[in-house]
C-alpha cells in the first residue's frame, strides 16, 4: 500500500516528494503531516481548501477517501466558514461523515478508482 500514499495540498502547500521516491514512506508521512496537508490512497488527489471542502461532490471524495491531517490553523479555517455555510450543506457533510467515519471503509469497492 505505501506504494499508493499521496499528498493531498491543503491551500496549495506541497511538501517535497523526495522521501517518496527514495522509498522512506515514514518520513515522507511526518513530512506531509507537518505541512498540514492530508494522504490519500488514491493515484490522483484533489487539492483541499476552504471552498472546496464545503463542496458537497469534493466533500464526499475526501470522506471516503482521504486521512485527514489538518493543523490546527485551517481547522479554525473550516470551523470559522461553518456559519456561511447553508443548512442543507452542512446537513449532507453530516450524513457523509457518519456513512464515512474513517477513510477506506470496509467496502474498497472505490478505494482504487
Amino acid at each position: 500500500m505505501r506504494h499508493y500514499l499521496n499528498e493531498v495540498p491543503v491551500e496549495g502547500q506541497r511538501t517535497d516528494p523526495t522521501q517518496r521516491k527514495l522509498g522512506n514512506y515514514d518520513k515522507y508521512v511526518a513530512q506531509v503531516i507537518r505541512a498540514g496537508n492530508c494522504i490519500t490512497l488514491l493515484r490522483e488527489s484533489y487539492p483541499i481548501g476552504v471552498k472546496s471542502f464545503w463542496n458537497i461532490n469534493h466533500f464526499e471524495k475526501f470522506a471516503k477517501s482521504v486521512f485527514w491531517t489538518f493543523n490546527k490553523s485551517f481547522l479554525l479555517k473550516l470551523i470559522d466558514h461553518v456559519d456561511k455555510e447553508k443548512p442543507l450543506v452542512l446537513h449532507r457533510c453530516r450524513e457523509l461523515l457518519q456513512e464515512y467515519p474513517v477513510a477506506y471503509p470496509d467496502d474498497t469497492s472505490f478505494a482504487y478508482q
